[in-house]
């Protein structure tokens, strides 16, 4: 699972400040670098609960939940997307996967603009007269597509989804 840590100052005589202040400080290794440690031996991070629980001596229970680095984006189902299809509503397809792998077993959706994830950034003067569509984003499974929907939102475009679980859930739709 993936975090996103925001850089935090500790000032002097002072508790550190930022997302995980409650669970971690810094301490300094002696070459002029810092590092992370949590605060105290009994805290924890909680994977299942996807945040860090203060240990129970301290009277207080609470947890902080961490901020995953794909939250910010949504998804649609491989349902809902078909429903979108079907009902003619006016969507863009940006398939993200190389070229190679639209004509293999997975196939590729149906009026789809292929432009490859490591072509995206230079292509993307061919999306300007999109902008104001709602943009599904696909790839095989949804990791390339989550790459490039983020790096969409960074350039501005405001409708941007990724399909959940990619040509694989859609595969599964149709069989």
């Amino acid at each position: 699972m993936n975090f996103q840590f925001k850089p935090y100052r500790k000032k002097e005589n002072s508790e550190p400040i930022g997302a995980l202040a409650c669970a971690l400080e810094t301490e300094s290794t002696g070459s002029g670098k810092e590092c992370f440690k949590l605060r105290s031996p009994e805290a924890r991070i909680s994977r299942t609960s996807g945040g860090h629980t203060e240990p129970e001596s301290s009277g207080i229970k609470k947890t902080v939940l961490l901020k995953e680095k794909n939250s910010d984006i949504e998804t649609i189902s491989a349902q809902e997307l078909k429903k979108c299809m079907d009902s003619k509503i006016p969507l863009l397809i940006l398939d993200v996967r190389e070229e190679s792998e639209l004509f293999g077993k997975l196939g590729h959706l149906e009026n789809s603009t292929n432009i490859p994830l490591g072509s995206l950034e230079n292509r993307l003067k061919e999306l300007e007269k999109e902008r104001d569509l709602e943009i599904i984003v696909v790839c095989r499974s949804g990791v390339r597509a989550s790459k490039a929907a983020k790096f969409l939102v960074r350039k501005g475009f405001k409708k941007v989804k990724v399909l959940k679980g990619g040509m694989l859930a859609w595969r599964d739709l149709q069989t």
